[in-house]
């Protein structure tokens, strides 16, 4: 088997996992902020104690790659890399957007509209622990504007396109549209760093998710329709336990070298347009 703990700090709250092959052994999850420095290695520290494991036991790390807070991403790149490259260990990376939309598409709430819409395509893998795919974070059904709970199976239910939507600086946000095809997430347009009234919807029906849903929940639902979807809270955030599940049975390729720079997706597709608004 093969041990992997995962982190993502690219939003509002940080999450961690560690997994050891399709077993998710711990995650936990605190609010980001000013604080965050002084958290994360004691929390790291808790759960690998809890677990039994010590970091020289770790085959390998993965880190939720952004985009999202510039200082998040740093601080979390900084205590993974400190651990990884003190025993010479492999480190893979994902996008945050894009594994928050993976976390809501192996969901049975997800399945289940999938399955009332009458898609063709492949249903998630969704099974307890002995079985299967395990998520970790608890199931949860949709919402509507108000936050209340509706169910998923009108006629209009979403069939496989996730919305993801989380807070950048200067009154900007990332969005990113993902599909559900093949039995995998991918993106089904470019990710985009927009201001609110600029906000491209997506003309068919579509699950809505990400921590904008949190932090400007009002902004958001303006734009919600009746036939959208918004997600479960307990499926806003990337979730590090699936990360490290993902990395830990092989699911995300090969590492990223020890040489090599790392560079979250922020510094990468948004550096031009951040310096722009600055």
């Amino acid at each position: 088997m093969v041990k992997v703990f995962a982190l993502d700090s690219s939003g509002p709250v940080v999450t961690l996992g560690l997994a050891d092959g399709r077993k998710i052994l711990a995650e936990s999850q605190f609010t980001a902020g000013s604080k965050t420095v002084g958290f994360l290695a004691p929390e790291i520290e808790r759960i690998l104690t809890e677990s039994g494991v010590h970091p020289r036991d770790l085959d390998g790390f993965a880190l939720g790659a952004g985009p999202g807070s510039f200082t998040g991403l740093k601080v979390g790149y900084a205590a993974v890399m400190g651990l990884a490259f003190d025993g010479e260990k492999p480190i893979w990376t994902f996008p945050s957007l894009k594994l928050t939309a993976l976390g809501l598409a192996l969901s049975a709430e997800f399945k289940k509209g999938l399955s009332i819409a009458g898609s063709k395509e492949k249903q998630p893998v969704f099974q307890p622990d002995s079985g299967g795919m395990h998520l970790g974070f608890g199931q949860g059904s949709p919402t509507d504007a108000k936050g209340k709970e509706t169910p998923v199976g009108a006629s209009d239910a979403p069939r496989n396109k996730v919305l993801v939507l989380t807070s950048a600086k200067k009154g900007y946000f990332y969005r990113g549209l993902f599909v559900w095809t093949e039995n995998r997430v991918e993106e089904a347009e470019p990710l985009l760093a927009q201001k609110i009234e600029e906000l491209v919807w997506p003309g068919e029906p579509v699950w809505v998710t990400g921590s904008a849903l949190e932090t400007e929940r009002a902004e958001m639902m303006e734009h919600v329709r009746s036939e959208d979807r918004v997600a479960a809270k307990d499926f806003w955030h990337p979730p590090a336990g699936l990360l490290a599940q993902l990395a830990s049975t092989g699911k995300l390729g090969e590492p990223v070298g020890k040489e090599a720079v790392l560079e979250p997706i922020f510094l990468k597709s948004f550096e031009t347009k951040f310096k722009e608004i600055a």
